[in-house]
């Protein structure tokens, strides 16, 4: 899915004339065009363009509005002088005849130009107060018209005077600024000091652009009514057309926008009253020029004006009011504009009511699915749909921010039918936005390149840990016992699963030449012979275990007590805890968890016996796994299952032969992600991501991996394109980053893992699971990205002995076991000049 703007095709047999066939009199006109804003705004420059004007855009830099701009100024618009003298100088050899700004920020430096050029439009006196709030304010009480009490607070004495004078609840709100940002409603008279400092706090421009005008702070009686848009087109000081839409009512104490109705359904006489008000206020402001968006209340005291946009109204205005009453506010602002005449007719009836509702979150933090459907675009009802966000961006809501999401505008023939038709409209739209917790990673990372490590910092760094730890070992010359399973054709102990045995082995021989390379003493420890190599661990004076032991007693289903061995032995080690490596090696679990902490997985059921019943809500296609088993053990391609009865094959195969619980989700058709994983909370290093593509793997076969396809027993694996490091968007990168290191979190590893997950058509990512013990090769994963960062297989190893170093150095005895934790500074125990190590018995 795409996040720009979707419109329905026009009908041409109901077109009287194409709409990008110019008119006469805009044919010949040069209109600049001050800022071209967001990407949201296309439609603007692409109407303009329509309509046969040439294009002179004043712009800081040459930007996605290429293809409709004729003509660029480059100027920073931010800074006033530079752009008017880069415009002047425009001017002078070629013909502006008109200019308009569609972008809060610029409002201002448009009126300057109109003096400049003379040109139609606002003068800079007017707009010095329409755009100051406050300076509005004063103006509408000498005006004589409709306004609550206010005061600009510049020092402790103004907190104090709206404390003693004002009527709570007041609104305290920058004087400059747009979309409401910043704006706050406050109830209590002692919470007024916080929120003005919350507000002080947080004005710039990095929180909404148009508060680069300025800083200022004041605070305004609240007036309790239904808030209107009243969108005007003025010429020659007469209003041409005028628009009242409602606002639906905001979330408070902020004032995110929700939605909107048209037309209004306030009575006619309210409507009415509203309208005289807003002309009024235009006529003694002094507004002879321009498409005007005016933002108002009707109270139980009448109308008030609340805030006067010199501009045209942003986001779905320009919608709504053309589908409702067939003015187009582009068209008719260009004109103006220009000094072109208009003359919009305006129906004595809508032509269809409409209603536009914006996408929210409950809570900031970061869009990790959206799952918009096609069927939408195909309703009769649907008018615009826009989503300002992609999977992986940042979401930040009040009071971290003033954002929303997109929205959705439908149409009806009556207000229940267009009620209805939102409803249904809202249904065809599904995002999930993670939220923002101190042990998330979601948000946290930044990924230059897809081939540099994404880096994870703690936000906060506790004043008093200025002391640099000590390490507990050395980086180099360590003595390494290499914890593993070695085997031979004749000590080969499970017919079929030969070749996971040998990799076994590869692996530990591979870790052990690698390791020595470097310095270390390196000698291997063989689980398959367990009691002997107990007893050697036990007499053995080792620095540390790298522990690559895949079986005990011919089980994978025991490896996670080899940690457990090892922290019996008090010996330090390379990787996970026996409770993450036994949580991560069993599917169901790790689901749980990942279910528990939000973390995006595939839809999921599980069956202990044939006879357990699964969850109907399940879509096919499926895939069927044994719970507990590794290196895709009864993995086949009829794993994938598409009916009932496939189901209920493979699900007896499991539990029969395999003796296993059965782990069924939904499939998830896209690509596979591989992303590894190297440190600890406080120092994660997330490798680059490697990805696998199934689009060519033949009809009637999955894109998956299989046992005999990952050991090469079968040749569709030559059908697979691996990608490393992955061409993917950054912001699904840095998703995905991110992801990755809440899982490593979430199940409580240690030094390394690698995780697994899916990426689907829309983008949309889903964790398939972890291994907290990997394989390490140099042609497995980890050396292969090794590579990419110019680091040696050794390199590799080498973090991970110093990832697990660090974990060990200044904590309490078995910390790691509690498990993916910080010990607080002020529990740190002192370092230890010398250890005197206790006699172990031979077992």
């Amino acid at each position: 899915m795409k996040s720009n703007l979707r419109e329905p095709i026009p009908d041409p047999m109901k077109q009287t004339k194409s709409p990008s066939e110019p008119q006469d009199d805009l044919r010949n006109k040069h209109l600049l065009v001050v800022n071209s804003g967001y990407r949201r705004k296309e439609f603007i420059l692409k109407r303009i363009q329509e309509l046969g004007c040439t294009i002179i855009l004043l712009n800081k830099e040459r930007n996605w509005a290429q293809k409709y701009v004729d003509s660029f100024i480059l100027a920073d618009t931010n800074n006033h002088s530079e752009s008017l003298e880069a415009v002047k100088k425009y001017a002078e050899h070629s013909p502006i005849d008109g200019v308009i700004t569609f972008w809060e920020d610029d409002v201002l430096l448009c009126a300057k130009i109109v003096d400049m050029l003379g040109l139609p439009g606002i003068p800079y006196r007017v707009a010095r107060v329409a755009r100051n709030k406050y300076l509005f304010r004063d103006f509408c009480k000498e005006a004589g018209l409709p306004t609550p009490q206010h005061r600009t607070i510049s020092s402790q004495d103004d907190v104090d005077f709206v404390i003693e004078h004002f009527n709570f609840p007041v609104i305290a709100k920058p004087v400059y600024g747009s979309s409401s940002a910043l704006v706050v409603k406050i109830e209590k008279k002692r919470d007024l000091q916080k929120i003005i400092q919350y507000i002080s706090e947080n004005i710039s421009e990095k929180m909404e652009s148009a508060l680069m005008a300025g800083s200022q702070i004041f605070v305004e009686e609240y007036l309790d009514g239904q808030e209107v848009d009243i969108d005007m087109l003025v010429q020659n000081g007469k209003v041409k057309f005028h628009s009242i839409t409602d606002n639906e009512p905001t979330d408070e104490p902020f004032f995110i926008e929700v939605g909107d109705s048209i037309p209004s359904s306030l009575l006619e006489e309210s409507q009415q009253k509203l309208f005289e008000m807003a002309s009024e206020t235009l006529e003694k402001l002094g507004i002879q020029q321009g498409c005007i968006h005016f933002e108002a209340k009707w109270t139980k005291r009448g109308p008030f004006p609340i805030e006067v946009n010199l501009r045209m109204g942003g986001d779905y205005v320009h919608s709504l009011v053309k589908g409702c009453w067939g003015v187009d506010l582009v068209e008719c602002a260009a004109k103006i504009a220009l000094g072109l005449y208009i003359k919009p007719e305006k129906p004595t009836q809508p032509l269809q009511y409409l209603k536009g509702q914006c996408f929210l979150s409950d809570y900031s933090g970061v869009l990790v699915e959206l799952d918009v459907d096609e069927e939408l675009y195909k309703k009769q009802y649907f008018e615009q749909f826009y989503f300002l966000k992609e999977v992986g961006d940042p979401v930040l809501v009040p009071p971290e921010g003033y954002e929303y999401l997109g929205w959705v505008v439908v149409k009806g023939e009556s207000p229940v039918v267009v009620q209805n038709n939102l409803e249904e409209a809202l249904e065809y739209v599904r995002y999930t936005v993670a939220k923002y917790h101190p042990t998330s990673s979601v948000g946290k990372t930044i990924r230059k390149t897809p081939l540099s490590l994404a880096s994870f910092a703690r936000e906060q760094i506790k004043a008093s840990a200025t002391v640099e730890r000590v390490k507990a070992l050395k980086k180099e010359g360590l003595r390494v016992g290499v914890l593993c399973n070695i085997y031979t054709k004749e000590t080969s102990q499970n017919p079929g699963e030969e070749e996971a045995e040998e990799d076994t082995t590869t692996s530990a021989l591979q870790i052990k030449a690698a390791l020595e390379k470097r310095g270390h003493s390196v000698q291997l420890f063989d689980m398959n012979q367990l009691l002997p190599t107990i007893n050697r661990l036990a007499k053995r004076d080792v620095d540390i275990v790298f522990n690559a032991c895949e079986r005990i007693n011919n089980s994978s289903l025991l490896k996670p007590h080899a940690s457990a061995i090892l922290d019996i032995l008090n010996i330090p080690y390379t990787g996970s805890n026996p409770v993450a490596r036994a949580n991560s090696m069993d599917k169901i679990i790790t689901k749980k968890i990942l279910q528990y902490h939000g973390i995006p997985t595939p839809k999921f059921d599980y069956l202990f016996s044939i006879d357990d019943k699964i969850n109907s809500e399940l879509e096919y296609p499926l895939i069927v796994k044994p719970a507990n088993t590794d290196d895709s053990i009864g993995i086949t391609q009829k794993s994938v299952v598409t009916n009932e009865r496939q189901l209920f094959a493979q699900v007896k195969e499991i539990i029969t032969m395999f003796k296993r619980p059965v782990l069924v989700e939904e499939y998830i058709t896209g690509s596979e992600l591989d992303i590894g994983v190297i440190g600890n909370r406080g120092n994660i290093r997330v490798l680059p991501i490697e990805r696998t593509l199934f689009d060519k793997v033949p009809n009637g076969k999955w894109g998956i991996y299989s046992y005999d396809d990952k050991w090469g027993k079968t040749d569709i694996h030559k059908y697979f394109t691996v990608e490393s490091p992955a061409r993917i968007p950054k912001k699904r990168m840095q998703l995905a980053s991110e992801i990755a290191i809440d899982v490593f979190n979430a199940l409580g590893c240690h030094d390394y893992a690698r995780v697994e997950m899916r990426m689907d058509e829309d983008g949309n990512i889903y964790v398939i699971e972890l291994n907290a013990h990997p394989t390490l090769e140099e042609g497995s994963y980890f050396g292969r990205v090794g590579k990419k960062l110019d680091l040696s297989f050794s390199d590799i190893l080498q973090e991970i002995i110093e990832a697990a170093a660090e974990r060990y150095a200044n904590k309490p005895p078995f910390y790691h076991l509690q498990g993916n934790i910080e010990v607080p500074v002020d529990i740190i125990p002192p370092p230890v000049k010398e250890v005197q190590k206790a006699p172990v018995r031979s077992l």
